[in-house]
């Protein structure tokens, strides 16, 4: 079975543009991994994710080049990648850089992954945006490093927010509820389904939401792929699959190797 993979249409406007939201089919993981698991951190054998990782980077033409991770821990640190090579930028919950042949790579398995770009000056951003994360501000963080460090307004931003669990398979705690109400209000109230006293959380949706409150515009927000609660034959899902299961990856970078 081929790579499963998934791009944004629109996107392949913007020359040396390289970005993917992955799935989970076409790699040599065995379950509970099966079968592109490209985590190292869940249990999978490591020669098995090692040539994963070889056959995503051969799938989009980076093979030569090295994607750099993060140890994601659901917060709101936003780290600057400057140097291509970068195996692992530290520990955070979102990756900025500017320079060419840099690719940034978000690990997910019902979290929302988030990527951005600013094509006139090729710079990008990727997020892992759970419900923690983003309650501690990760979107936010993430735009305000963009228009100080970069001089970039959110209204330039393209974002496209990949595979996650959406609110037919995300039951959550009132607690969270109460929290995410209250940081939010009605901004965050499409998000949510209350039945029989039971809460559903559609993250993508306060993510939109967020990203259109913050400064960009409507167009520029795009949602991209389904469920992954719905079709774990396609995506790896924490909730779903009861922890047991592997991540599947959301890249983007600026090829410009000569």
């Amino acid at each position: 079975m081929s790579i499963y993979c998934l791009t944004v249409p629109s996107w392949e406007t913007f020359p040396g543009l390289v970005h993917a939201f992955l799935g989970r089919t076409g790699g040599e993981s065995a379950p509970p991994y099966a079968s592109l698991n490209l985590s190292y951190r869940v249990g999978d054998d490591l020669s098995r994710v090692k040539e994963n990782w070889c056959q995503v980077k051969k799938t989009l033409g980076i093979h030569a080049e090295k994607v750099t991770l993060m140890r994601q821990v659901h917060g709101n640190r936003v780290l600057t990648v400057s140097e291509a090579g970068e195996k692992e930028a530290g520990e955070g919950d979102a990756m900025i850089t500017d320079r060419p042949d840099v690719f940034l790579g978000i690990l997910t398995a019902d979290c929302v992954p988030i990527l951005l770009v600013e094509p006139q000056r090729q710079v990008v951003a990727a997020i892992h945006a759970g419900w923690r994360g983003t309650l501690h501000g990760v979107i936010e963080q993430t735009l305000t490093r963009l228009q100080e460090g970069y001089g970039i307004a959110p209204s330039a931003l393209y974002a496209a927010l990949g595979p996650a669990i959406e609110g037919c398979c995300y039951e959550v705690g009132s607690e969270i509820y109460t929290r995410i109400m209250t940081r939010w209000g009605q901004l965050a109230r499409p998000a949510w389904r209350v039945t029989d006293g039971r809460y559903y959380l559609d993250l993508r949706t306060l993510h939109t939401a967020l990203l259109q409150h913050l400064g960009l515009s409507p167009a520029q927000i795009l949602r991209v792929g389904p469920c992954t609660g719905c079709h774990t034959d396609r995506f790896f899902s924490h909730r779903k699959e009861a922890g047991k299961t592997g991540r599947q990856a959301s890249i983007i970078g600026w090829y410009r190797h000569a």
